[in-house]
């Protein structure tokens, strides 16, 4: 909504679409109906009706680790033990629950991503309060005029001149900002020029015949430090750069370029008509944007923190899209995990009622149970962390503006609240298939069935 103006939404009907859509559908529930059901449909009705022996238990890969295996308890062992005789429910469950933690995860870092780009730009990148444009350039002499009359209120002003231009790098043409500058000194003073790649190194001034240029338009023109750019100003005017520099930049692509560069190659007049302004510490930003505007050579301003607020605003949206995909995975954990569970419980009935019968506390057959449980959800959250981040990288590849940069990172705190998103709706199961344990019949499960 911030780069592009889309018209209304139109639905249309579409018979092939809905004809797919409902072929897949069927495919996935018919087929895995028939495969789940094919090894029943070959037995006779006699075995079907008779009670499913149970696996036989065999000796785990843990065994063979001595030091390991003879310093479990016994519970524990029995849990090693359930865990790999029933294979292809722990696969299910590991690959269940790790899709969930890489879609939660994905969301999480969608919104890092995305949700601080303002922040980013307007404090870290840019940090000038008000862009300001003059009606006649600014000489040496205007500049000491307007200082003489507002300086009092101004600690940094940095004179540039701008121009769109069609940049072409590869083969490949891209709009973007041509900055031309005689006061680098004062420039970097409100950007900060952080190589990108480098947040330690600080990029030099271009020299003639260079440029420095933002990390999204090296991206799209697929062009690196000391490859050859070339500059289109004015239809009329075009010239090829050195890129010098490569320098982190998330809203907009500027290429810069000094006052030499531009007036002995173009053969135009350095005439800069704009100005980064950052206030005084303690000046008011409206107040002291009132203040230049009553200037009277000065045309315009653009105060910074409406441009900062109103990007905000904008990109508080993605909450919705990022508690959608953690609704979305959230059922995905929860039916996976409650299925099965049920599963698991009802084709453990005459296990678990024996021993209720030896004794064992409610609390103590709930986590002779759901340690399975518990134990393979760790492991699909440590399968689905590294998924998750991969899944968020190839989202983070797909979502392409020309003017916008977005962060591709996934913060720790998100790593934390996945896994506490997960082990909720673990937990949550968990507290729900406690009361199936409880109505288990002891007498009824034990009985014999011949």
């Amino acid at each position: 909504g911030m780069i592009f103006g889309f018209a209304p939404l139109e639905f249309h009907f579409s018979w092939p679409l809905a004809i797919v859509s409902l072929l897949v559908a069927l495919l996935c529930s018919a087929g895995t109906t028939y495969m789940a059901c094919r090894g029943q449909l070959k037995s006779t009705p006699a075995e079907i009706l008779r009670p499913k022996a149970p696996k036989p238990g065999k000796r785990v890969i843990l065994e063979r680790i001595r030091p390991l295996w003879s310093h479990m308890k016994f519970l524990h062992k029995v849990t090693a033990r359930n865990i790999l005789r029933y294979k292809k429910r722990m696969f299910m469950m590991v690959l269940g629950t790790a899709g969930c933690a890489a879609l939660v995860l994905a969301g999480f870092g969608i919104y890092d991503s995305v949700a601080n780009l303002a922040d980013d730009q307007y404090t870290k990148v840019e940090t000038y309060d008000v862009v300001a444009g003059f009606q006649d350039p600014l000489t040496e002499k205007r500049l000491e005029l307007f200082n003489n009359k507002k300086g009092d209120i101004i600690e940094v002003m940095a004179p540039l001149q701008m121009t769109t231009v069609n940049t072409t790098g590869n083969k490949s043409i891209k709009s973007s900002n041509l900055m031309v500058t005689d006061d680098y000194d004062n420039l970097t003073k409100v950007v900060n020029f952080e190589s990108f790649g480098n947040e330690d190194e600080v990029l030099e001034p271009p020299g003639k015949g260079e440029a420095l240029i933002t990390n999204k338009l090296s991206e799209m023109m697929k062009v690196g430090v000391g490859d050859e750019i070339t500059v289109k100003y004015d239809d009329t005017k075009e010239i090829s750069l050195k890129v010098a520099g490569i320098y982190r930049n998330y809203v907009r692509n500027y290429v810069y370029v000094t006052k030499d560069t531009f007036v002995d190659l173009m053969g135009k007049e350095y005439e800069p008509e704009m100005a980064f302004i950052k206030f005084k510490e303690g000046v008011d930003i409206y107040k002291g944007t009132e203040s230049i505007n009553e200037y009277k050579k000065v045309m315009g301003t653009t105060l910074v923190q409406d441009t900062r607020d109103a990007v905000s605003k904008m990109m508080r949206s993605l909450d919705f899209i990022v508690w959608l995909v953690i609704g979305c995975a959230g059922a995905l954990a929860f039916i996976v995990q409650f299925n099965l569970s049920n599963i698991n419980i009802t084709e453990r009935e005459r296990e678990i009622a024996t021993i209720k019968v030896l004794g064992f506390k409610p609390s103590e057959t709930g986590s002779y149970v759901f340690r399975e449980n518990f134990i393979l959800v760790i492991l699909g959250i440590i399968v689905g962390l590294p998924l998750g981040r991969i899944l968020h990288n190839f989202i983070m590849h797909q979502i392409i503006v020309d003017m916008v940069a977005f962060n591709n990172i996934v913060k720790p705190v998100s790593y934390l609240l996945t896994t506490l998103t997960v082990l909720f709706f673990a937990l949550t199961v968990d507290v729900i298939m406690r009361r199936k344990l409880r109505r288990i019949n002891m007498a009824e499960a034990l009985k014999s069935i011949e």
